[in-house]
């Protein structure tokens, strides 16, 4: 039994889905950073759900229109030719260039539009004659103009337009709401506009974007705004965002108040009532640290504690004194910052000088109980004897973060046997000691659950030597450099709890290791040379779902021959290291390789994932990009290409298409 949802329910449940945000609408941006250039599905695939939805969805789809560029605007027109009732629906139109005779069409056919929003960013190309001859057949109620200003061959398209623009402007009789993005130079263009505002009949409110806040930082009131102020049918100027709390410190804001008329128009916020502080914190001292320790956690860290910016660092390598930062500021605040800031600032610093840190923690040792997370960013060299006098201190670690710098096989021991009880999260490069070690050391490290293994030291692998719950909790194993020794040893060890393994680009063989623990993996990264015995691998390997590709500087893709199948990789993701982005003639070596990504050999395959990936945002760019013929070759597979954001490519519902003899004349 169907049931039956009332069109106005549906209507309800489809405008937030398909209609576009005023917000966006209106934004002040061009086409290289319009809000438009983000690859989702496109709105109109509600469409095909049912009849109903076609019926209810198409007026809606045809509420707001963003033309960007010139295969959108033909095929509007050509819609609008075949069905001119279609016209009726359009509300709010968007145009990001001239796109020729297309606009004459769609505007001659759209008579109904409310908002109009003029965002040109036009290229030499570009012919406006079209938008120069519809403009004078609408009457908007609001128009949104982001204008630009070059000295390229765009300026006569500009001057052009903003003439037949000012001539519109001063005869609509619907227009009563102007939004016009703030200029930081005075120009003809917007000269011409401004006088023809001061001209317009009903032209009731000024809107101002300054999203860069540049408005309220001038020293005076912009000649544009005080030419449209003499308009006597004004009743209102705003500023978009809202200003900053101080604006009212800028010779702006004084400016505004010896003139009469522009003070009466521009809506400022009321001063703000000074702030008092609550009394129900001052009642409840746990409630109140609770509070302060949040504020003061966003103010030290990112949303990650791991992730922290430099330079709130504690301590600083290139001047050797205490780094002043806004974060150590907050501590004199008052008694009660500086209580609760310091357990944040030890529990996840950033070490540059360990001599610093070290004669702070002897200095007060309970400051070493709070570190949970050390990350130590320290210059090359042989520092074991300073960075020992930091982690015998920090006997809570979870978390040793050092890549910068390698200790000694000594120091590594130590390290372990002080604070390996607590660590969880390892990776410390470690200098290849004289001989062969036992690998007792390991024992040392009961809850360790991710290790990145950087060091050459051999071991000697006897089973007498092995601990049956050595590295029992290790979830997350990766692998830079490392002695066919240790995979030896971990091919000995039962490792039940392993799930990722990593191995950089210098990895080599590993085949015991994949024979012994493969069965568990479900996340694998292995480089090229482990790639080419690809039908072991995935033999051994059958419950990966994610595979990596670790690269060279090159990562010539033509070397990675996979002629194997697998019936559970997800996804795949190329991995590379100091090396420059991928350009056109690398691209290409790409094609055969993704050749072999096929639906046959890898059906469980949706996603491939490139680092070099750059999606195009404009027309002409989808020409010129590498990636897009990659991209849509592997869609024919159902299978996405995407950039290190995760983000894929769609192809554009209208887009033209280029001959390699005659660029200049697109087919469809």
């Amino acid at each position: 039994m169907q049931t039956h949802i009332p069109d106005e329910i549906l209507h309800e449940i489809l405008s937030p889905a398909i209609q576009v945000p005023d917000e966006a609408f209106s934004v002040s941006a061009t086409s290289s950073d319009s809000p438009f250039n983000s690859i989702v599905e496109s709105s109109s695939a509600f469409l095909l759900v049912s009849k109903a939805w076609l019926r209810v969805g198409t007026p809606l789809l045809y509420h707001d229109v963003i033309l960007r560029s010139k295969a959108q605007a033909q095929a509007l027109a050509s819609a609008l030719g075949s069905n001119p009732d279609l016209g009726r629906f359009i509300r709010k139109l968007r145009v990001e260039g001239g796109y020729a005779i297309s606009m004459h069409k769609i505007l001659k056919n759209s008579r109904n539009i409310t908002d109009l929003a003029l965002a040109p960013a036009f290229l030499r190309a570009d012919n406006a004659c079209g938008l120069r001859r519809g403009l004078p057949l609408i009457d908007p109620v609001r128009v949104v103009l982001h204008h630009r200003h070059s000295s390229d061959g765009r300026i006569g398209m500009n001057r052009e337009l903003a003439d037949v623009l000012g001539d519109c402007i001063r005869k609509w009789k619907n227009l009563t709401v102007f939004d016009i993005a703030h200029v930081l130079e005075y120009n003809m263009y917007i000269n011409g506009i401004a006088k023809a505002l001061k001209d317009a009949p009903k032209l009731r409110t000024l809107v101002i974007s300054d999203p860069e806040g540049h408005l309220f930082n001038e020293p005076l009131v912009p000649k544009y705004i005080s030419t449209v102020a003499k308009n006597t049918s004004l009743r209102h100027i705003k500023s978009r965002p809202l200003p900053p709390d101080n604006f009212a410190e800028g010779r702006f804001y004084q400016a505004l108040l010896q003139d009469v008329r522009l003070k009466k128009l521009f809506e400022l916020p009321p001063s703000q009532p000074p702030f008092i502080y609550p009394a129900a914190l001052s009642a409840d001292p746990m409630l109140e640290d609770r509070i302060w320790s949040r504020v003061l956690f966003h103010a030290f860290y990112h949303t990650d504690p791991s992730l922290r910016y430099s330079e709130y660092s504690l301590y600083d390598t290139y001047t050797g004194s205490s780094l002043r930062s806004r974060s150590l500021r907050l501590l004199l605040v008052s008694k009660t910052f500086a209580r609760l800031g310091m357990a944040l600032l030890y529990e996840n610093p950033i070490v540059r000088k360990t001599n610093k840190l070290a004669q702070r923690l002897s200095q007060q040792p309970s400051l070493g109980q709070l570190v949970r997370h050390l990350s130590l960013k320290l210059p090359g060299g042989d520092l074991s004897l300073n960075f020992l006098s930091v982690v015998l201190r920090t006997t809570m670690l979870t978390t040793l973060d050092c890549d910068e710098f390698t200790v000694t096989w000594k120091a590594f021991t130590d390290m372990c046997n002080a604070t390996g009880s607590s660590l969880h999260t390892l990776r410390l490069p470690v200098a290849k000691p004289a001989g062969s070690v036992r690998p007792s050391v390991f024992a040392l490290l009961p809850r360790i659950r991710s290790l990145i293994w950087d060091s050459n030291a051999v071991f000697k692998t006897a089973h007498n030597l092995l601990s049956s719950t050595m590295f029992d909790t290790l979830v997350n194993l990766s692998i830079n450099v490392c002695d066919p020794s240790f995979l030896a040893l971990l091919s000995r060890m039962e490792l039940p709890s392993l799930r990722r393994a990593t191995f950089s680009a210098r990895s080599t063989g590993g085949t015991d290791f994949f024979e012994k623990h493969g069965g568990k993996l479900s996340h694998l990264t292995v480089s090229t040379s482990q790639l080419d015995s690809g039908v072991v691998l995935f033999s051994h390997c059958p419950s990966i779902r994610y595979l990596g590709i670790s690269c060279g500087e090159v990562g010539a893709p033509h070397e990675l021959s996979i002629s194997a199948t697998h019936a559970r990789v997800e996804r795949m993701a190329f991995r590379y290291v100091n090396r420059a982005t991928v350009e056109q003639a690398q691209a290409v070596k790409f094609k055969a390789f993704f050749s072999h990504l096929t639906r046959a050999r890898f059906p469980a395959l949706r996603e491939v994932e490139h680092q070099d990936c750059d999606w195009p945002t404009t027309e002409r760019n989808i020409h010129q990009c590498c990636w897009v013929p990659l991209a849509e070759s592997l869609l024919k597979h159902d299978i996405q290409l995407v950039n290190k954001d995760g983000a894929g490519w769609k192809r554009p519902r209208a887009r033209l298409q280029y001959t390699k003899k005659t660029s200049n004349k697109p087919r469809y």
